[in-house]
């Protein structure tokens, strides 16, 4: 992903297959906003600018993607990728996930995971 200074928000550049299966469209160009309720999306973004801007590294562990129809268990990191001129404005992601097979109800954004936090020094 990569800061959109117009919007404010991050933008995806590139998605693996499964992540775009999941959200049942091409990722490319959207933004959480597009893609989640209003809450959730400012709850993602709030992480996504917290990474960026500590700089910091993000370890997620618990249900994940609660907000589609494939939910499932996962384990998420996501660094922060610095420009050429040293601005960290891109997000570089990684997600271990296992879904299930089965369709679940959308779930809220209080869904039970750990977030922690590691600076960069």
């Amino acid at each position: 992903m990569q800061l959109d200074h117009d919007v404010g928000r991050f933008r995806f550049r590139l998605a693996g297959e499964s992540v775009q299966t999941i959200f049942e469209q091409n990722l490319s160009g959207k933004t959480h906003q597009d893609l989640l309720d209003e809450e959730v999306a400012g709850i993602v973004e709030g992480k996504l600018t917290r990474v960026c801007s500590e700089p910091a590294i993000c370890h997620e562990v618990g249900p994940i993607y609660t907000n589609t129809n494939r939910p499932g268990d996962g384990e998420r990191l996501i660094m922060p990728l610095a420009t050429d001129d040293g601005r960290n404005e891109f997000i570089l992601g990684c997600t271990f996930y296992d879904w299930f097979g089965y369709v679940e109800p959308a779930g809220g954004p209080s869904v039970g995971y750990t977030t922690t936090f590691y600076p960069i020094s």
